[in-house]
């Protein structure tokens, strides 16, 4: 969402657009669905992991821990893109993810076509 959909939206509410509101309330719990979605796979993933490893043979554990690292990488990219297109700051994001503002600058750039602003 960029900064001028953020207008768009807070003239929506201050005109009493219900509609605008509510597909932005309807998109932003798709995506939170898919997000529980993807962390509910990941459990069931590392479950399996966590008896893979006992089993014996380590590299189909270790594999999947790989595996594992970089679909967590893609899930937290696409929320930190979700947050930046929402209006968030590099330090709100920061806290949440309990690392620093720097660390998440450089691992998560705006992308092309969102908004910059005050971080």
């Amino acid at each position: 969402m960029t900064s001028d959909t953020f207008s768009d939206a807070d003239a929506a509410v201050s005109t009493g657009d219900a509609g605008f509101v509510a597909r932005e309330n309807e998109l932003l719990r798709a995506e939170l669905d898919e997000t529980r979605s993807a962390l509910s796979d990941l459990r069931e993933r590392f479950a399996l992991l966590v008896h893979a490893g006992s089993a014996g043979d380590p590299r189909p554990a270790l594999r999947e821990v790989a595996a594992l690292g970089r679909r967590l990488r893609e899930l937290e990219a696409e929320q930190v893109q979700s947050a930046l297109a929402r209006g968030f700051s590099y330090a709100e994001i920061a806290a949440e993810l309990g690392v620093t503002r720097q660390s998440v600058h450089q691992k998560h750039p705006r992308r092309t076509g969102t908004t910059t602003g005050s971080d």
